[in-house]
C-alpha cells in the first residue's frame, strides 16, 4: 500500500473497532449484573464469559505486539470460558486491559508497518491481516453478545442499529452526514442508561463545554511552555471533546495528532466537531504504544488514574529521544467546592458508598513529580497556577464541577432523588462558601499543577 492508502486503512480499522466497542457499551449498558452472567441455555456462553475471553484474547495478542507472539505462554484460554465468579467492576477492569492493549497499539504503529510480519500461535501474519483478524474476532463475539442479551433481557430494548421499521426515517435525518457512514454511531451513542457499563461511567461533552474557554485556558499554557520545535508525531491523552487538541494542532501544525480518551461521547463530540481528525477510543491508564511519540501531552485528565509513580514511568518510556510529556491536572486541594463535596459525602445516609469516589482522584505535590521523574528526564519544569475564574453565580460552580469532579459521587448513589439530595446540599453549601462580587459574580478560585519533562 502507499502512504495515503495506508494511511487510510489504519483510520479504516481505528473507526471499525470504535464502532464495535460502541455496540459492546450499548449491550452491556442494558443489562443487570445478573443477565450479564446467565447463560439462555446449557453450553451456550453468557455475556460476562464473552467479555472475559475478548479481554484475555486482546491482553495476549496486542501486548508486545510486534516483539513477542500474540498467544503469551501466561493465557490459559480454557478458563476464559468459565463463568465469571469475581464482581461487575472486576470484570470491566478485566476487558478494559486487553482493549487498552489492543487500541494503544493501533493507534500508535507506524504506518509503514503493514506489511511487517507477527506471529499468532507461530502463524506468520502481516501487521495488516492481524489487525484485520481481530476485528473478524471482536465482530464475530459481538454479534454473539447481541444475540444473547435479547434472550436474557427483560423489559425494553434499545437497538444497537437501525430500529425496525425506521430506515426512512434514518435515511432522511441522517443522509450525507458522517452518521450515516458510521453505522452504529447515533444508534449507540448516549442512549442507554443503566447501572453499570464498560465505561466507569459517562460523560457529558456537552456540560464539559459549557465553561470550554475556561478548561482551555490551561491547555494553552501548558502547550505555550513545552520547548519542541517541530514534533512530528504527537498524542493528546484523555483529549476530551477535542479543545486541548486543538491548541496542538495551532502551536505545531505540521504534526501528526492523535486524540485518545475513554468517553464515547467526548470522541463522538470530537468527531463531529473536527471529522478530519484523528480520534480513538481506548482507555488510557492501560495505554502502551508500539512506537514512540515526540511529543506525549495530557490535560487535566492524569488525575483520574491512580499510582502516578508507575504512570510517570509508562508515559516517559512512550517519548521520543529528545522529546517532551507535558501534563497539568489540578493541584491536590485545587478548589474550596472540591473539600465541601468530601464533607458532604461524610453524611450517614450514603458513606457507606463514597469510599471509592474519595479516592478517585490522585494529585500528587510537585515535588513527588520532580522525584518521579528527575532519574530519566533531561530537564525538568514544574509549577503551579492558581485561577480566578468568573463566574456568574455561585451555581455556575457548581455546574462546573458536576461534569467532572462531582460525578464519582453520583454515580454511586441509588436513585435520582438521592442524587438530587446531594446535588442541593452541594449548591447550598457553594453558596455559602463562595461570596459574589460587587457585581455580582463570582470567582472560582481553582489551582493547577503543571508538568513539563524533557527526554
Amino acid at each position: 500500500m502507499n502512504t495515503n492508502t495506508n494511511a487510510s486503512w489504519f483510520a479504516a480499522a481505528i473507526e471499525t473497532a470504535n464502532c464495535y466497542r460502541r455496540m459492546i457499551d450499548a449491550i452491556v449498558e442494558q443489562l443487570t449484573a445478573d443477565e450479564l452472567g446467565a447463560r439462555p441455555a446449557p453450553g451456550v456462553n453468557s455475556v460476562a464469559i464473552i467479555l472475559r475471553h475478548l479481554g484475555g484474547n486482546l491482553r495476549s495478542r496486542w501486548t508486545d505486539f510486534m516483539t513477542t507472539d500474540g498467544e503469551k505462554p501466561d493465557r490459559d484460554r480454557d478458563s476464559e470460558f468459565t463463568d465469571w465468579e469475581a464482581d461487575i467492576a472486576s470484570l470491566v477492569k478485566h476487558f478494559e486491559r486487553g482493549w487498552s492493549a489492543f487500541m494503544s497499539t493501533l493507534t500508535t504503529l507506524d504506518l509503514d508497518t503493514s506489511i511487517q510480519t507477527v506471529l499468532i500461535r507461530g502463524e506468520s501474519h502481516t501487521v495488516a491481516q492481524a489487525i484485520q483478524r481481530s476485528l473478524t474476532h471482536i465482530s464475530y463475539h459481538v454479534g454473539q453478545m447481541a444475540i444473547i442479551a435479547r434472550q436474557v433481557h427483560t423489559g425494553p430494548w434499545k437497538w444497537l442499529t437501525i430500529a425496525p421499521g425506521e430506515s426512512a426515517q434514518h435515511n432522511e435525518r441522517t443522509w450525507g452526514t458522517t452518521v450515516s457512514r458510521s453505522v452504529f454511531a447515533e444508534a449507540t451513542e448516549g442512549q442507554c442508561q443503566t447501572s453499570h457499563s464498560v465505561k466507569s461511567d459517562r460523560w457529558d461533552a456537552a456540560l464539559y463545554l459549557k465553561y470550554g474557554d475556561e478548561r482551555t485556558r490551561p491547555a494553552v499554557d501548558l502547550a505555550a511552555r513545552i520547548k519542541l520545535d517541530s514534533p512530528a508525531t504527537v498524542v493528546d491523552l484523555g483529549c476530551g471533546p477535542g479543545n486541548s487538541t486543538q491548541v496542538l494542532r495551532s502551536r505545531w501544525p505540521s504534526a501528526e495528532v492523535i486524540g485518545i480518551d475513554n468517553s464515547a461521547n467526548m470522541i463522538a463530540a470530537a468527531r463531529e466537531a473536527f471529522p478530519e481528525q484523528s480520534w480513538v477510543l481506548a482507555d488510557i491508564s492501560g495505554w502502551a504504544p508500539q512506537r514512540s511519540f515526540d511529543l506525549v501531552y495530557s490535560n487535566a485528565a492524569l488525575q483520574w488514574i491512580p499510582n502516578h509513580a508507575a504512570l510517570m514511568v509508562q508515559l516517559f518510556e512512550a517519548v521520543s529521544a529528545g522529546g517532551v510529556l507535558a501534563f497539568q491536572i489540578p493541584s491536590s486541594m485545587y478548589a474550596t467546592v472540591r473539600t465541601l463535596i468530601h464533607e458532604i459525602s461524610e453524611n450517614p445516609k450514603w458513606t457507606d458508598r463514597m469510599d471509592g469516589p474519595r479516592r478517585e482522584l490522585t494529585m500528587e505535590s510537585p515535588s513527588f513529580y520532580y522525584d518521579a521523574l528527575c532519574g530519566v528526564a533531561s530537564k525538568l519544569d514544574i509549577w503551579e497556577t492558581e485561577y480566578s475564574h468568573v463566574m456568574e453565580s455561585a451555581d455556575a460552580i457548581v455546574d462546573w464541577i458536576s461534569s467532572t469532579g462531582l460525578r464519582p459521587f453520583l454515580a454511586v448513589l441509588d436513585a435520582d432523588t438521592e442524587r438530587e439530595q446531594f446535588v442541593s446540599e452541594v449548591r447550598s453549601r457553594v453558596q455559602q462558601s463562595y461570596e459574589p462580587r460587587s457585581d455580582g459574580q463570582v470567582l472560582f478560585r481553582f489551582r493547577r499543577t503543571f508538568v513539563v519533562a524533557y527526554r
